[in-house]
């Protein structure tokens, strides 16, 4: 059974080998930016959004960026692998979603959250951008 939407990955160019472990030889079929040390790639049918083995090649240490849009069975999202761990966080049009209660308030737990993802994928744009 697959569930494919489109995924856009941004990567480190020395990362190709652990990531081509986990998602196969020339793994995209979108040439977005092929830069001297990154590389940023589309797929229009990742099955799950690479959900595993996105998460197997940020344990081997893989540092990346992406977002992945809606499937049959979730939805849009935004993911980041920095320090061998991989974060994930729902979106909508690009933007981090937080919940909102029955009274229109937001949590600390959440936005703590937000803040948090946003915190991780600063760190490995800075790897990625460096």
């Amino acid at each position: 059974m697959t569930d494919c939407c489109y995924v856009q990955l941004e990567f480190r160019k020395s990362d190709l080998p652990i990531l081509e472990k986990h998602l196969g030889k020339g793994f995209w079929d979108d040439e977005i930016k092929i830069g001297r040390k990154r590389m940023e790639v589309g797929r229009s049918e990742a099955n799950y959004g690479w959900y595993d083995p996105l998460h197997e090649a940020a344990k081997e240490g893989a540092v990346f960026i992406g977002w992945n849009a809606d499937g049959d069975n979730y939805g849009e999202g935004e993911f980041v692998s920095v320090e061998g761990e991989y974060h994930d966080f729902p979106t909508y049009e690009h933007r981090l979603v937080v919940p909102v209660n029955k009274n229109g308030e937001v949590s600390e737990k959440d936005l703590e959250a937000a803040r948090a993802f946003l915190d991780r994928k600063k760190e490995a744009l800075k790897i990625l951008r460096s």
